[in-house]
């Protein structure tokens, strides 16, 4: 007899899976407005450079773009006439299969599946069903390590399957690395737990100013808000300075970049797309001073059976600090691990 659980875990990866052909379906009624406004809030400006790639090839090696080569290899063996057909069907097989792999998750973790208001939230990763993009395959890469944490038959086979997505992203490999080095460090103490991550994050400032001053040279204009701006001039006139104490403001700059790119919708696929991320925002909000707590205090939770969750987030907001650039869009493939943390309650 099939459980009440896998009824209704059928049941919402079958409304998600709605959802996602919905948005679709009004993708395809309005795809010339789309497409002549070049909206980012379904990502059409990297599909058309993605498309550019594809049908011309990349001119010359660079490694700012280094994350275009594997998904324009991916893409272009398929036919452009129906691409946009293909890119439906491997995104919606991303978010599905994510989303079974994460209510698995929660089930090992709580014994029940997400909460409602949980669900929903997650329901907000359906926008990356639409275009060709990297975050899918994100999504799923967050989802497999999940997996591997918390479901460990074939744990071996699960993580040669992170490795392989990881080559879609070139920043998922040191994620991959930095929380498997912490994971395993688990158990040797609060004491080691501390040093480890301070020598970690102040690794990462360092390497941040780097790479963003000496290496990419970005210039200030190209950052996204004013602590970026400064980070960027401080990290000029005093190497890591402006990277040691501003990087401590990204899980806030994350939050705050979502709530401002919210304007006012334009189209019923808008509409859908905005009211799920709303939802999802509005959960961080109200659960603030939580997430807060998360974000900068993993090692009140060494003991708790959500600190392997806490420390994948604390891996990504390491690795992201190596990028002048925060933007929601990058920060939503890794929301499943809030959403979890929030939805276990204390081991």
């Amino acid at each position: 007899m099939i459980s009440l659980y896998t009824l209704r875990l059928s049941f919402r990866a079958l409304a998600l899976i709605v959802i996602i052909v919905v948005y679709y379906l009004l993708f395809f009624n309005n795809k010339e407005m789309y497409f002549d406004d070049l909206v980012t809030w379904i990502n059409v400006p990297d599909h058309i450079r993605y498309i550019n790639f594809i049908n011309y090839g990349h001119s010359k090696f660079d490694i700012s773009g280094i994350n275009n080569y594997v998904i324009t290899f991916i893409y272009s063996h398929f036919d452009e006439r129906y691409l946009y057909f293909f890119t439906f069907l491997i995104n919606t097989s991303n978010i599905i299969l994510s989303y079974i792999l994460v209510e698995k998750v929660s089930f090992k973790m709580s014994g029940n599946y997400l909460k409602f208001v949980y669900y929903f939230s997650f329901v907000s990763l359906a926008n990356f069903s639409l275009m060709i993009n990297k975050d899918s395959f994100t999504l799923l890469f967050v989802s497999l390590v999940l997996t591997y944490i918390y479901a460990p038959k074939k744990r071996y086979f699960v993580l040669l399957l992170v490795v392989v997505i990881s080559l879609m992203k070139i920043q998922l490999l040191p994620i991959l690395f930095v929380f498997l080095f912490i994971y395993k460090l688990r158990k040797c103490g609060k004491t080691i737990n501390a040093l480890v991550l301070f020598m970690i994050y102040f690794s990462f400032s360092v390497l941040s100013s780097i790479l963003s001053v000496k290496i990419f040279n970005i210039s200030s204009h190209n950052y996204d808000g004013f602590v970026s701006v400064l980070k960027y001039n401080l990290n000029e006139n005093f190497f890591f300075i402006g990277s040691f104490f501003l990087n401590l403001l990204i899980p806030i700059q994350y939050i705050y970049n979502g709530i401002v790119k919210i304007n006012y919708p334009g189209d019923m696929l808008q509409i859908l797309i905005y009211f799920f991320l709303i939802i999802s925002i509005a959960l961080i909000v109200f659960k603030f001073i939580y997430y807060m707590k998360i974000s900068y205090l993993p090692l009140k939770y060494l003991n708790d059976k959500r600190y392997p969750l806490i420390i994948f987030y604390f891996s990504f907001l390491m690795v992201s600090t190596i990028s002048p650039i925060i933007n929601f869009r990058y920060f939503l493939p890794f929301f499943p691990i809030i959403l979890l943390i929030f939805n276990c309650k204390k081991y």
